[in-house]
């Protein structure tokens, strides 16, 4: 449901996360120092090209 939230909802914002809130439904949460971590983002992306052999910032 959080996806589908955040796929349809015109008013998100980038960066916003969603995840169930305290009633179960999908609500702007706030994420977890884990995701802004540039170093993991790096490598997981390099890991996804490798992976797809797609590569978009070339």
């Amino acid at each position: 449901m959080p996806l589908i939230r955040a796929a349809t909802n015109k008013d998100v914002k980038g960066g916003e996360y969603f995840g169930p809130s305290k009633n179960g439904m999908p609500d702007i949460v706030k994420s977890n120092k884990a995701s802004h971590n540039l170093e993991s983002a790096k490598e997981l992306w390099e890991i996804s090209e490798k992976l797809t052999g797609l590569h978009y910032l070339d």
